[in-house]
């Protein structure tokens, strides 16, 4: 029936097919009335399921209430519908933050306000899970979340910096051009090899860092703990400088980035905690957006 009613909006729409058939027909109170009739379908099926009363019968009355109101805008109440099943459907989660050691605060602060964008980010406003800070749970007067997942870091140490120093002596067959006279005024180029000789002293510099974030999930209303996690973070900084005294044709790229870095100072404390935080955050984002799919 669809496909006779687009039939006939092109019959109108061209004058030489109008000229064939100049009253084309249109089924528009029977398209009318089969969608009233699957709109209801689908209207009923939503009520079945959302009277079932489980997260995940609750998402397939979300579609269901969904479809019916594609079909016909505004069947019944089927917008309400459709918001009361994403309510009972979605998993209410509130991140915490476990406290740590006042000096890195503010840097697990910082790691923690990153994991909580990047969770909204992997899950938004059209999914089945919803995550809230604490303020947000609050704010929302939600009392009763689905779970609350916390996190926090321990173990965490900088080691005292490192210093080494080490020398070597270069030498290599390099090729060197030359000009030879052959007459009065004219001269050939020819190479020969010709040993250079150096010395390097290579100075280095390290601190390393590093710590453990442990992930606890729990049901709020059972406090059953449904997921733990621990991942482990080290990060080392390193500075390489040096002294050369020689022909420097003997040094390759490597040791002459080395001959021209300077002595410097290694990172803050509070940079090297959010240094070592960087790969167990790429960790923690497969891990939790893993996890929670199974809810949406």
């Amino acid at each position: 029936m669809l496909t006779v009613n687009r039939v006939s909006d092109e019959i109108r729409r061209i004058p030489a097919a109008r000229k064939l058939v100049p009253s084309p027909k249109t089924y528009t109170s029977e398209m009318s009335d089969v969608q009233n009739r699957a709109a209801k379908e689908f209207y009923d099926a939503g009520l079945d399921a959302l009277g079932r009363n489980t997260r995940e019968t609750a998402k397939q009355a979300y579609y269901y209430f969904q479809n019916a109101d594609g079909l016909v805008r505004g069947f019944k109440d089927s917008q309400q519908k459709m918001r009361l099943a994403k309510d009972m459907a979605t998993l209410n989660v509130v991140v915490e933050q476990i406290p740590v050691n006042g000096k890195f605060e503010y840097s697990a602060q910082f790691f923690y306000d990153h994991v909580f964008q990047m969770l909204n980010q992997q899950f938004q406003e059209k999914d089945f899970v919803h995550f809230f800070s604490p303020e947000e749970a609050e704010r929302s007067k939600l009392k009763y979340p689905d779970m609350v997942l916390q996190m926090g870091f321990y173990d965490f140490f900088i080691d005292r910096p490192q210093h080494y120093e080490e020398e070597k002596d270069l030498s290599g067959e390099i090729e060197e051009k030359y000009q030879v006279k052959i007459t009065k005024d004219s001269t050939v180029t020819r190479s020969r090899m010709v040993r250079k000789r150096g010395k390097i002293r290579i100075v280095t510099d390290q601190v390393s860092s590093g710590g453990l974030l442990e992930l606890k999930a729990v049901e709020f209303q059972s406090q059953k703990i449904v997921f733990t996690d621990k991942i482990q973070g080290i990060y080392t900084w390193e500075n390489k400088y040096g002294v050369f005294v020689g022909d420097k044709e003997v040094l390759d790229n490597t040791l002459s980035n080395i001959i021209s870095n300077k002595a410097m100072m290694p990172p803050a404390p509070q940079d090297m905690f959010v240094l070592f935080t960087k790969p167990i955050f790429n960790q923690l984002t497969d891990k939790l957006t893993n996890y929670f799919k199974q809810y949406n």
